[in-house]
């Protein structure tokens, strides 16, 4: 079995992974390597590479990619850019992922998702996939919440289904789990245990049906 998959702008499909086992702590398949007269970066802010297991923004090069995008100049320019030093054309695909040391690329989540409280930036989607480590975690939904009492600022929430909803992990558990990863301005104010996850009727999740955080 092959998992395949890439953005549209760049030949639809133009990364695969062969999935000869599914190792027991994946909480999913990782996204996989590139195909061939295809490269993927993770970079940073400054466009310079990550180095392994840090987690940047995922950009696409190749002969696979398009012009651009028909009769839109201003979307074209703002999602299709020249490394200022290597000055290969790339395609950022919105998506933040970080390089395995065995060469594959792990998608971590959105940079839409990204948010910043206190002055720190933070990416919802890293928080969702250390959470989905824990071995009692089955799916993690991150999210925000305006402070009770502080305007103008937020809170982090996340959502977890457990894989036992008669014995789910405790709040102290998860904390422990998340602090060995994560610095202090990253951990959720608030985690809820949910027995389903809420959908929309076209079958993607839907956070506003998520309850509120209480306290």
């Amino acid at each position: 079995i092959t998992s395949v998959g890439g953005p549209t702008e760049t030949t639809l499909w133009n990364i695969w992974h062969h999935i000869h086992q599914v190792k027991p702590e994946w909480r999913t398949i990782p996204y996989g390597t590139p195909i061939a007269n295809t490269q993927y970066h993770i970079l940073d802010e400054q466009l310079q590479q990550c180095p392994d297991w840090v987690t940047g923004h995922m950009y696409v090069s190749g002969i696979g990619l398009a012009r651009g995008y028909h009769n839109n100049p201003e979307h074209t320019t703002k999602t299709f850019t020249t490394h200022p030093h290597t000055h290969q054309r790339l395609y950022h695909t919105g998506d933040l992922g970080r390089t395995h040391p065995h060469g594959h690329i792990d998608i971590i989540g959105r940079t839409d998702n990204q948010i910043k409280i206190h002055g720190h930036r933070i990416e919802l989607g890293e928080i969702e996939h250390t959470l989905d480590q824990h071995p009692h975690i089955h799916t993690t939904i991150a999210t925000t919440h305006p402070h009770p009492t502080q305007p103008n600022t937020h809170t982090i929430t996340a959502y977890y289904l457990p894989t036992n909803p008669h014995n789910p992990p405790t709040t102290t558990q998860l904390r422990q789990h998340l602090t060995t990863t994560l610095p202090t301005h990253m951990i959720p104010t608030h985690l809820i245990p949910l027995h389903q996850i809420p959908l929309t009727p076209n079958g993607k999740i839907n956070k506003n049906a998520l309850p509120a955080p209480s306290g």
